[in-house]
């Protein structure tokens, strides 16, 4: 329960900061009820659990649909990078052996994420085709960040990250599963970043491979599935319990969503959002 909790008002401050950047000023509490209905969403599919923050985005605060798609992705670009390091710092601080291609395969990642940013961040490019990507309105949050935005949303991510590290450590504990505290530490970027692969609802039946992977040193694999499945299932639970509570709230705030509304992206090209400095 409190890893969730830390992990929702966590994501709430971060979007508040990432939506305050590139669209309107943005607060705290304003996200709690579309964070709410996403999170209930994500039991069914990540992408209609992202679309609930596209439709708030649309219908409060005046951003076209995908101008608001592409922002989220901005984060998602963020959130890949920021456990891709995380898990390359973890697998060489884990004094256990690892097999050297899956390091270097994490270096060439980390490296390409980092020339994507670079793309954008030079200034607008020489060649057509990137004048062409550059310049298009849906993608202003890529083409507008700046490295204090990077900075400021990578820190907020890392840290809701290591929150989610203590968490790992007492889950195991309250299981009998001992494993050191900087191990724990060190494997849950490597946890969060397969788990993040959408193969399933909320990581379920990823998670469980991946706490065999990274602790079958320290605990049988029926254990390690057993504790892994009970904090999935508990989980889900709590993201039922969002939709309880804040799904209608949610529909009371973003209000009928028409089909030709959402045929409405077309505005994209014609209709920038107003721009509020960090």
């Amino acid at each position: 329960a409190l890893a969730t909790a830390a992990w929702f008002f966590g994501e709430a401050v971060l979007l508040s900061r990432l939506f305050t950047y590139f669209h309107h000023r943005t607060g705290v509490r304003e996200m709690i009820v579309p964070m709410g209905a996403q999170y209930f969403l994500q039991t069914v599919n990540a992408g209609l659990a992202s679309s609930a923050l596209i439709v708030f985005l649309k219908r409060c605060k005046g951003v076209p649909w995908l101008t608001g798609g592409f922002t989220l992705l901005f984060q998602a670009f963020i959130d890949f990078t920021v456990m891709v390091l995380m898990a390359l710092v973890g697998l060489a601080a884990a004094p256990v052996v690892h097999p050297h291609a899956l390091g270097w395969g994490l270096v060439a990642v980390l490296g390409a994420l980092w020339s994507v940013a670079w793309f954008w961040m030079r200034g607008r490019p020489r060649s057509a085709f990137g004048q062409w990507l550059y310049d298009r309105p849906s993608m202003r949050s890529f083409r507008q960040a700046r490295l204090s935005y990077f900075v400021s949303l990578s820190l907020i991510r890392a840290i809701i990250f290591a929150m989610q590290g203590f968490a790992l450590y007492f889950e195991m504990r309250a299981f009998h599963i001992h494993v050191p505290l900087q191990m724990a530490l060190a494997f849950t970027p490597v946890i969060l970043l397969i788990t993040s692969l959408p193969l399933a609802p909320v990581g379920l039946g990823t998670e469980q491979a991946a706490m065999v992977l990274c602790f079958h040193a320290f605990a049988p694999a029926a254990d390690l599935i057993a504790m892994s499945l009970a904090v999935s299932v508990s989980n889900i639970l709590f993201r039922m319990g969002f939709g309880a509570i804040y799904l209608r709230p949610y529909l009371r705030l973003v209000g009928p969503i028409e089909v030709a509304d959402a045929a409405g992206s077309v505005e994209e090209t014609v209709r920038p959002t107003a721009e509020v400095a960090a």
